[in-house]
């Protein structure tokens, strides 16, 4: 039970865990492991990519002296819109990153930028032009 004292998620837990996120809830998930006899905790919190939960900054108080920030960009909605088809879901995700990078609580924490689903992009690049995202890009 994942809310019992002492769960440790199992590799599929933590693979599915953003999945089972509601877009807009701030999500986290402690867990400890071992190494070489060292133990160590691991605390993700999940934005959910919804500015609204970058911008009420509820996730700063989870930040310790430990931090460091790892910034997921889902590389395959560069053709895609965001919830309120607006703006470019991909150039949201670079706007957030934006003012995580730029937000002075946050100086000197390291950020790492992952970016997934790489597979995804791979197929739609052959058929979608990435000018959809980014104008000034010539095919």
């Amino acid at each position: 039970n994942p809310k019992s004292d002492g769960y440790l998620p199992s590799d599929e837990d933590i693979i599915r865990w953003p999945e089972q996120n509601a877009k807009g809830a701030l999500r986290v998930v402690s867990f400890g492991f071992e190494i070489n006899q060292k133990k160590l905790e691991i605390k993700l919190v999940d934005l959910s990519g919804e500015n609204d939960t970058i911008e009420n900054r509820g996730w700063v108080k989870y930040l310790s002296k430990h931090t460091r920030i790892f910034f997921v960009v889902d590389l395959s909605t560069y053709d895609q819109v965001d919830d309120k088809h607006t703006n470019n879901a991909l150039c949201m995700q670079l706007q957030n990153f934006e003012k995580v990078c730029r937000d002075p609580v946050l100086h000197g924490i390291p950020i790492s930028v992952l970016f997934n689903k790489d597979d995804l992009f791979k197929e739609k690049i052959r058929v979608v032009p990435l000018s959809v995202c980014f104008p000034d890009v010539e095919e």
